[in-house]
């Protein structure tokens, strides 16, 4: 019996390893973290672990040379510093102003927060991630293709990455657009503007508190 139980565990070794069991970060084929092609991997290394999604979230790594706000928030992602991120992008130390107003559009602030919730890999917060894109997806995908024809580097990639994890889907199934997303900004005329953040039920662009059509739980818009 103990020479059966040992064969055994000797040939489980040997499937296991012969199978290729060990996690492999270039198991889809070679994507990279900051590569819109491939599949999901058996591992996320440095992005907060995989969510309990059937695709794992495997954000890009930002790039701050282009579009300087947006390329820091999404490293921060990348590096699974989900708290941090938040803080960034809603802090107004040192610009007066939160830093998501720096975003191109309204679109992408939701897209970053269906993101954040995705790196923070919470159970409860699952249907949030889900409602953010949904609400982001509803403005369509134009404006993450430059006129050159060159994908935003960071929107682009952050994109794909979202909808891969929530669409269950590969990333490179996702087809970036040229184009003007619509509406724009909603902001008023105060120096610095202020701007209606598109995750809360106020208007604070308006100066004086009054309804605005965003929702308060991006559950509401499903």
């Amino acid at each position: 019996m103990v020479r059966l139980a040992l064969a055994c565990g000797i040939a489980l070794t040997l499937a296991a390893c012969g199978s290729g069991a060990v996690d492999d970060p270039g198991a889809d084929g070679g994507a990279t973290a900051n590569n819109a092609g491939g599949g999901a991997t058996q591992q996320n290394p440095g992005n907060g672990g995989a969510t309990d999604y059937d695709r794992p979230w495997e954000p890009p790594k930002g790039d701050e040379s282009v579009q300087a706000f947006e390329g820091h928030a999404i490293g921060l992602l990348h590096q699974g510093a989900c708290d941090d991120a938040q803080q960034y992008i809603d802090s107004t130390e040192g610009l007066g102003f939160p830093a998501w107003q720096q975003f191109n559009n309204q679109r992408d602030l939701l897209l970053f927060q269906a993101g954040i919730e995705l790196c923070r890999n919470n159970r409860d917060n699952r249907n949030d991630a889900t409602g953010w894109y949904r609400r982001a997806a509803a403005l369509g995908w134009a404006g993450t293709i430059e006129s050159n024809n060159k994908p935003y580097v960071n929107i682009c990639a952050l994109y794909q990455a979202v909808a891969s994890t929530i669409e269950n889907r590969p990333r490179n199934s996702f087809v970036c657009q040229r184009g003007d997303i619509d509406p724009q900004w909603k902001s008023n005329n105060d120096e610095p503007p202020r701007y209606d953040d598109p995750r809360t039920p106020e208007d604070e662009s308006a100066t004086t508190a009054q309804p605005s059509a965003d929702a308060a739980s991006p559950t509401e818009t499903q």
